[in-house]
């Protein structure tokens, strides 16, 4: 082996062990997700909050499964049914015993078109109190539904 196809290999090491890890970050992280997932749900990463778009209706649940203090905030992004993109945040301050943990978020979603969404955890999402705020690391993926109607 000469040195240049020994210096490539060395390379390609470190960039096969950050790809490797990459990937089982991304199985490990698919597979923390509740069996009972229902379709276009979404959780936090430890589970303490969900978002769930049903196209029936156009609502997005906003759901808070843990009573860890937090609140739970989405992000959507859709077409909405007059004609123009708009894009929303909510948050649910409730906790997991007022209507059982969970927000409906009544949209009015253009048919045959694209829902995106995520969900995180927060704080101070309180009415009147200071501005609410992500919590770094607590978001899910970007979720995207389709709106069949």
């Amino acid at each position: 082996m000469d040195m240049k196809s020994a210096s490539t290999s060395r390379l390609r090491i470190p960039r096969l062990l950050g790809v490797a890890t990459a990937l089982l970050a991304i199985v490990a992280f698919g597979l923390a997700q509740p069996a009972s997932a229902a379709p276009n749900t979404i959780y936090t990463p430890d589970g303490g909050g969900s978002a769930r778009f049903a196209n029936y209706g156009d609502h997005i649940y906003l759901c808070d499964h843990a009573e860890d203090g937090h609140s739970v905030m989405v992000w959507v992004r859709y077409y909405h049914e007059d004609g123009y993109w708009k894009t929303l945040e909510r948050w649910n301050w409730w906790g997991p015993k007022k209507y059982n943990g969970c927000k409906d978020i009544n949209l009015r979603v253009k048919e045959q078109t694209w829902v995106e969404y995520y969900v995180c955890l927060g704080d101070h999402a309180k009415p009147g109190g200071k501005p609410p705020k992500v919590i770094t690391g607590t978001c899910s993926w970007l979720m995207k539904a389709y709106n069949n109607g």
